[in-house]
């Protein structure tokens, strides 16, 4: 079976069955995994993933791209190339407390691989795709906040996400990793 990292476009026939193969790897590989409610657990949903799926505009601010194995997603990234502009209408604070850095970096993006594809070189593929569409644009430069401690950040500096700055927001360190794109 070969993988393709495919974007979904607004106008795509099967996006519903795709978002909803998106949602689930959302909640299997998040952080939080108890929710209080069905709304707590929608709340988080809307907060982190929501505005992704649902405002793709023809702007082409926001991207949604997905590796699929045949008909089945498994990972997907999600991004916004002028974080400023996202912050306007979806502040949250990981997305105020780095500001400053919007100019230097000014597009992020979240990613997230089904826990059984991790480590097969396909969310490196989805970073490279995002990557060469934001090139496309004249973006200058690519972000994402994660924890200082978290797992992840290796991965994030073998794609050359080198410039990292830790800052404490609400109690809570979040790191910052941008790259620059030529």
């Amino acid at each position: 079976m070969s993988t393709s990292i495919i974007k979904i476009i607004p106008e795509q026939a099967n996006r519903a069955e795709v978002y909803k193969q998106i949602e689930t790897i959302f909640f299997q590989t998040s952080s939080v995994q108890q929710f209080a409610s069905d709304q707590a657990r929608d709340s988080f949903k809307d907060r982190w993933l929501t505005p992704y799926l649902t405002s793709q505009k023809s702007e082409n601010l926001y991207s949604v791209w997905v590796a699929m194995d045949e008909s089945t997603v498994v990972g997907y990234l999600t991004g916004h190339a002028q974080t400023a502009l996202f912050r306007q209408v979806h502040d949250h604070l990981s997305l105020s407390l780095f500001a400053d850095l919007h100019d230097d970096y000014p597009a992020h993006l979240h990613i997230n691989m089904a826990p059984n594809q991790q480590g097969k070189g396909l969310g490196a593929s989805l970073i490279s795709a995002y990557m060469q569409e934001l090139q496309s644009h004249k973006i200058c430069g690519v972000h994402l906040v994660t924890g200082p401690k978290a797992r992840n950040t290796g991965f994030y500096r073998r794609q050359g996400f080198n410039a990292e700055y830790i800052r404490n927001g609400g109690g809570v360190d979040l790191l910052f990793m941008g790259q620059k794109l030529d």
